[in-house]
């Protein structure tokens, strides 16, 4: 899938991890699909926020992914998709 096809559901730091992330992508390409779900036509990102920053700076045209089903992970319900920026 297009890299750009996805909305991010939190904010995202790249920091030392990141910079390793990247190299390794760079290298061995996206190994773990991104996961994301589909709420009103859009796909969120409910794990891969990082592989997806490194795939835009990378300039890859497409990613492995994967849709899932909330729950997953921290996210229970489209609320915590579309909501991120207003938590505290």
């Amino acid at each position: 899938m297009n890299p750009y096809d996805f909305f991010t559901t939190h904010s995202i730091t790249a920091g030392k991890y990141y910079k390793r992330l990247k190299e390794n992508i760079a290298k061995n390409g996206i190994l773990e699909p991104i996961k994301y779900t589909i709420h009103n036509g859009r796909k969120y990102i409910v794990d891969g926020h990082h592989r997806i920053l490194a795939a835009k700076e990378l300039i890859l045209d497409a990613v492995p992914a994967e849709e899932v089903n909330l729950p997953y992970g921290s996210y229970q319900t489209s609320d915590d998709l579309v909501n991120w920026e207003s938590r505290s």
